[in-house]
């Protein structure tokens, strides 16, 4: 009984410390997972987005310039084709349709 008590004890020692030891492993691991994670969490929200925010931002201002004079080079060529309309239209109304009715 006193062998089989000693024995007992030693392996439940052994296997508390053994359980301790793994779980002390176990922590560190989970400290360092959750250090990277920490790390890698602030690159991301303080380098990683700004940057995406100001490529988004910029290609934005892009887009908008372009439609913007796009749409002015557009504004143009319709005012110069009004113009020519409105000429033309002119010539016809007061020069060609006159000559067409006393001819």
């Amino acid at each position: 009984v006193p062998i089989g008590s000693f024995i007992s004890w030693i392996t439940s020692l052994l296997a508390s410390t053994i359980k301790g030891i793994g779980s002390l492993i176990q922590n560190i691991f989970v400290g360092i997972v959750n250090a990277f994670s920490a790390i890698f969490g602030a690159i991301h929200r303080f380098i990683i987005v700004p940057i995406g925010s100001f490529i988004s931002w910029i290609t934005s201002l892009l887009a908008s310039t372009i439609k913007g004079i796009g749409s002015l080079i557009q504004n143009i060529f319709v005012g110069i084709v009004n113009a020519f309309s409105a000429i033309f239209g002119a010539i016809h109304r007061f020069i060609i349709v006159p000559i067409g009715s006393f001819i």
